[in-house]
């Protein structure tokens, strides 16, 4: 019998928001904060729950990474997955391997 299990990435899998700890280490707290406080009035929004969650979260990702090429992403994706394998969350590490 094949069991397929399902879980929500960030915040349950890992401890908080990867997108976040992404754009930071790519480039740096800085620029991630002045992202941040430029669509400040769309996050305004999303927490309001006026703003959908996905449209607030695309307009962060594209004045972020905007002129960025997919294989430059691709690359720096790869070389993220070492970080977030130690943000596991052990007791949902022990769920997994069950």
């Amino acid at each position: 019998m094949t069991r397929i299990v399902v879980f929500d990435f960030d915040g349950t899998l890992i401890k908080g928001d990867s997108f976040i700890v992404f754009a930071s280490r790519i480039f740096g707290k800085l620029a991630v904060a002045k992202a941040l406080a430029t669509e400040m009035f769309v996050l305004v929004g999303w927490q309001l729950r006026f703003v959908d969650n996905g449209y607030a979260k695309e307009r962060v990702f594209s004045r972020l990474f905007k002129g960025i090429t997919l294989q430059q992403l691709d690359s720096w994706g790869e070389s993220f997955i070492a970080d977030l394998e130690a943000r596991i969350r052990p007791e949902i590490m022990c769920k997994l391997e069950e």
